[in-house]
């Protein structure tokens, strides 16, 4: 009997618990509080991503062209100036070479030459003075700050060698430094020839300070620091150089400054350590390259001045990489507060869709409830008085639809519709099948209601059947109906089981074993007490929905029910002192096996049932033994 209770059990709770294919199964579906987020979050990012790539990549090439388009206008700041300066004067010279070979203007005459040099040089202002040297080396020299005219004597070797080195035709020197006021000059030198031979070298001088105050310009306007560079090394214009201080330590020294005598440490190591510009194209006209300074990045941009001469002159401009930065990682910027927008949708987006979700798992979880037969109310009043009409609704119906079945589980046997569903639709039509009946009825039920009120009555029957119910419903077997002060249960359907007449008779052991303390307490309060009657019988029945469309009912009929009533019936008045008796079928014993010790023939008019457990010792003790006879 043992066996068959906790083989009862087992079914129990293989209806009761899913199977582990449908936990598997239900474990592979996605939880709409996670698949909600990440849907809304995958939306967001493909309509957000695009856009902030097409933002960063056209940020970036903006800041190109941006900072191209500034090094462009820096560059033409600096160089422009200096063509300014430079190239009136060496057009100027050339037209007067040009006058003085056809005989314009006769060198000779030096009245004439004279008023022709001052003609020249009030065009071109920015131009220190004129000379002119004679093929031996005579030089006449006109300053723009005074009328005088200085003349030096013939035999000047270095002078004879200009005019040697004149060539074809008009060239610009290497910056020097004028022995004669002390300033960074450079010449425009063009050859005079009369009759296809050079006769003279005229020479004008520009001193590097009218360059050096047009970078200052600039410099303060563009907050840069410009520069011209002879071969690299050589300082010939530079901000700091307008001052007429620096001009006379020049002068002291008759030396062009460098980068490295120049007061810039900047400027000083523009060539010690160049590293490539990382942005391309940064000039369409210049070259640059960017130096550590001082633990500062700095940015040089520069050009080589298209003047035809006898040094490279480089013209450019150095910054602090640090008032480009802005510019040049706008792109990243903008890519930055990109995502972080991106982060904050996505996460708002995460918390609504959780918000939208909430609903839909609580809904799903009182309905999963349902669904195991857990009528309990849900906690969904929040819900009911939600502003969205179909979250309202929606609780409201999963609230009334409990309640509902709250009721209608009382009228319907709810182990009997798991079993129902765990087997199909199918199950309920109406078939034959060996199955285990049992009957229970409260023998003297009608003497102990009499005096005593209703609430009594229905209290004392409510407390028998809240015991027995469960201890039929866990060894597998269905409770088929109420008959006032009895039931009918059965077992083997819908869920076909081989043991049943083992779950039927451990079920009625079990009953026995349970309720008969508590009868027997009955007794012993007020001398007046019921006893449980149960009648066992096993064979073919006829089980399945029976009735109308509107009105059917799951149940079992056929002879074998009505013997099994006759056989609860037959035990009447017999072992009246035991509380529970329990009278079973041969067809019952050949399924079960029963010791002898705990059987005998029952008392009855055809001898067609036994008696089982301490009803059986009580007849045998106190009865003679009745002749056995087969059913």
């Amino acid at each position: 009997m043992a066996l068959g209770r906790k083989r009862g059990k087992a079914m129990q709770e293989i209806l009761i618990n899913p199977s582990p294919r449908a936990t598997a199964r239900r474990s592979s579906h996605w939880a709409i509080g996670r698949f909600l987020p990440l849907v809304l979050a995958g939306l967001i990012s493909i309509a957000v991503l695009p856009v902030m790539l097409v933002g960063f990549l056209g940020t970036q090439d903006v800041s190109r062209r941006l900072l191209r388009d500034r090094g462009d206008l820096l560059i033409d700041a600096v160089v422009t100036p200096i063509e300014q300066l430079l190239t009136p004067v060496s057009e100027q010279m050339n037209r007067a070479s040009v006058a003085i070979e056809r005989g314009f203007v006769d060198a000779d005459d030096a009245e004439q030459f004279e008023a022709f040099v001052r003609g020249l040089m009030a065009a071109t202002p920015q131009v220190t003075g004129i000379s002119l040297v004679l093929p031996d080396g005579t030089r006449r020299r006109w300053p723009n700050e005074s009328q005088s005219v200085w003349t030096d004597g013939p035999g000047l070797a270095f002078r004879q060698r200009l005019v040697e080195l004149a060539g074809e035709g008009g060239r610009w020197s290497a910056p020097f430094v004028s022995n004669v006021d002390g300033k960074v000059v450079i010449s425009y030198r063009v050859p005079i020839r009369k009759s296809g031979r050079v006769v003279g070298l005229l020479t004008a001088a520009v001193s590097t300070k009218e360059i050096s105050s047009s970078l200052g310009a600039v410099a303060t306007e563009y907050n840069v620091i410009p520069f011209v560079l002879a071969d690299r090394l050589g300082i010939v214009a530079h901000p700091s150089l307008s001052s007429r201080g620096l001009h006379h330590g020049v002068a002291n020294t008759e030396r062009l400054p460098t980068i490295a005598t120049i007061d810039d440490p900047v400027m000083a190591a523009i060539w010690d350590d160049p590293h490539e510009l990382t942005a391309s194209d940064p000039s369409r006209n210049a070259t640059g390259h960017w130096s550590s300074v001082n633990e500062e990045y700095y940015t040089y941009m520069y050009q080589a001045l298209p003047l035809r001469g006898d040094s490279s002159l480089t013209a450019g401009f150095y910054f602090a990489s640090s008032t480009t930065q802005r510019d040049r990682w706008m792109s990243h910027i903008v890519a930055g507060i990109g995502a972080l927008l991106l982060f904050i949708s996505m996460f708002g987006a995460a918390r609504v869709a959780r918000g939208l979700a909430l609903p839909i798992t609580e809904f799903g979880a009182a309905s999963a409830a349902i669904g195991q037969f857990d009528f309990r109310e849900r906690d969904l009043a929040r819900w009911e008085h939600s502003r969205i009409g179909e979250l309202a609704d929606t609780a409201a119906a999963i609230r009334r639809m409990a309640q509902a079945l709250q009721l209608f589980e009382r009228y319907v046997p709810k182990v009997l519709v798991r079993h129902l569903l765990s087997v199909g639709n199918d199950s309920s039509l109406p078939h034959k099948r060996e199955m285990t009946i049992l009957f229970l009825d409260l023998e003297g039920y009608s003497r102990f209601a009499e005096g005593r009120s209703a609430a009594d009555v229905a209290s004392y029957l409510n407390e028998i059947f809240a015991r027995i119910g469960p201890i039929i419903e866990e060894s597998g077997g269905t409770i088929d109906k109420y008959t006032g002060d009895g039931l009918m249960a059965f077992w083997g359907a819908p869920l076909r089981d081989p043991d049943h007449a083992e779950h039927a008779l451990a079920s009625a052991l079990r009953i026995a074993d349970e309720l008969g303390s508590f009868i027997a307490r009955e007794r012993a309060l007020d001398g007046s007490s019921c006893r449980i009657r149960i009648g066992i019988h096993s064979g073919e029945v006829v089980v399945g929905d029976l009735g109308y469309e509107g009105r059917t009912n799951y149940t079992v009929v056929g002879n074998t029910v009505n013997v099994a009533k006759r056989t609860e019936a037959s035990a009447r008045g017999l072992a009246p002192d035991v509380p529970v008796i329990i009278a079973v079928t041969k067809r019952v014993l050949e399924r079960v096996q029963i010791s002898d010790t705990r059987q005998i023939t029952a008392g009855t008019t055809d001898g067609s049932v036994w008696l089982i457990g301490k009803a059986a010792i009580s007849a045998r003790d106190h009865r003679p033994q009745p002749t056995e006879k087969q059913m």
